[in-house]
């Protein structure tokens, strides 16, 4: 949920709620178990958005889906909207993703100068955090 608030607060001033409590716009976010643990559905009407999925990570997955169709380019060095935020195009996501793969990730490589452990930890979390925002759901070392 910090990560949805984080992005809707950088860029849109509209009143959204992250609760089942009604606003201008309302996003709400579930675990549904009757779905595979890694598969999670996006519904919006334009102004309910609702998330759900087979656990939480799942559930993270279709934020960042959601925040992909809205305009948010995620890539491992960060993020960018190369085009302006379409919070309309955000609130009207409606899909079914049903991962090919259950693990999606990336090998890394250390004991080299430019591996992970070579970063600041500030830096390697945020490396970790992009990857997450790429929907990738595993790392090895």
């Amino acid at each position: 949920m910090q990560e949805l608030r984080h992005f809707l607060n950088k860029y849109t001033t509209a009143e959204v709620s992250l609760s089942d409590v009604p606003v201008e716009k309302t996003v709400i976010l579930g675990v549904d178990h009757a779905l595979e643990e890694h598969w999670y559905s996006i519904q919006g009407d334009g102004a309910v958005l609702r998330i759900t999925g087979g656990n939480p990570s799942a559930v993270l997955c279709g934020v960042y889906e959601a925040l992909g169709d809205a305009g948010i380019f995620f890539e491992a060095t960060g993020y960018s909207v190369p085009r302006q935020f379409n919070l309309d195009a955000f609130f009207r996501t409606s899909k079914e993703v049903h991962p090919k793969c259950r693990l999606r990730g990336i090998r890394q490589h250390i004991n080299f100068p430019m591996d992970i452990s070579s970063y600041p930890l500030s830096e390697a979390k945020e490396y970790i955090r992009s990857l997450a925002r790429m929907r990738f759901n595993a790392i090895s070392f």
